[in-house]
């Protein structure tokens, strides 16, 4: 498929990331190329000879491979240079920790007609795989609701039905003429940058849908990832994004925000909620 999968990579050479390009090979409907941006200090994947078996794996599929260096700026940076080197239509963004289903690229790929911007799959962890959604609607996820109501994307028991959305998280696949910059303002961690690129797309008038057939195993690997991840980092990103849900009009323009226990925000069954003051 004329299909690029931009990946990027950093401290995950010997967890994750060899099981993530596997599961890029063992697709029913591989892509034409991929794209890793090695966002490593020391960048020693062609030394690796797991990954040399992999390439030669590639080769078998006519899977085209590209390798550039990062510079060590963060995930949002790395996905920028991946981004500004693809050439086909699509492209599907993925994180060096997500595990594919073989048919994953087929049924995004089938589904992403003329009016549809966007499209992902359920990004479950084994903690999400019997939780169930609690409410039913024309559309999900939408921007207001972002921190009272769980993401339909970590949402392992439901229904097949394709669900349409106002914003994704993670990996997913898209019209390259719809993004020309991710949001650098949210690199070195990646946090809000996905829910700021695809809200876009919503908002010039495409679809963004979620596939439940579809699934992507997140492995949650720690051992560094592409986050240089602190509080002050999620915490500043976070009020980044209020800031954007605010040039949206998605909450008053006037607020105080509130800290409980040093963040701005505080977890209640397992949701995040925004903690703020509205001053008229």
């Amino acid at each position: 498929m004329d299909i690029t999968i931009t990946l990027t990579t950093r401290n995950r050479y010997n967890t994750t990331l060899p099981l993530c390009l596997m599961s890029i090979f063992n697709q029913t409907s591989p892509p034409k190329r991929v794209i890793l941006v090695d966002d490593n200090e020391d960048k020693k994947f062609y030394d690796i000879q797991t990954f040399k078996d992999i390439l030669f794996l590639f080769k078998q599929k006519n899977i085209e491979f590209s390798y550039f260096y990062g510079e060590s700026k963060g995930q949002v940076y790395a996905q920028q240079i991946a981004l500004e080197n693809t050439n086909t239509e699509l492209i599907f963004k993925m994180d060096d920790d997500n595990i594919l289903e073989t048919n994953v690229l087929e049924l995004l790929h089938k589904n992403i007609k003329d009016d549809v911007g966007m499209i992902s799959c359920l990004i479950l962890t084994k903690d999400d795989i019997n939780r169930k959604f609690e409410y039913e609607d024309k559309i999900y996820n939408r921007i207001e609701d972002i921190y009272s109501k769980y993401n339909i994307q970590f949402i392992g028991n439901q229904n097949n039905r394709i669900k349409k959305v106002e914003h994704l998280h993670g990996s997913y696949l898209f019209r390259k003429e719809l993004v020309t910059s991710y949001p650098l303002e949210f690199s070195p961690s990646g946090h809000r940058e996905d829910t700021v690129t695809s809200y876009e797309i919503f908002r010039k008038g495409y679809i963004l849908l979620v596939n439940p057939q579809t699934k992507i195993w997140h492995l949650k690997e720690k051992s560094g990832g592409n986050r240089l991840f602190n509080y002050k980092i999620e915490t500043g990103n976070e009020l980044k994004f209020i800031e954007k849900m605010k040039f949206w009009n998605i909450i008053p323009q006037k607020i105080e925000l509130k800290e409980d226990n040093k963040s701005v925000f505080t977890i209640q069954n397992g949701i995040k909620y925004l903690v703020y003051e509205i001053y008229t």
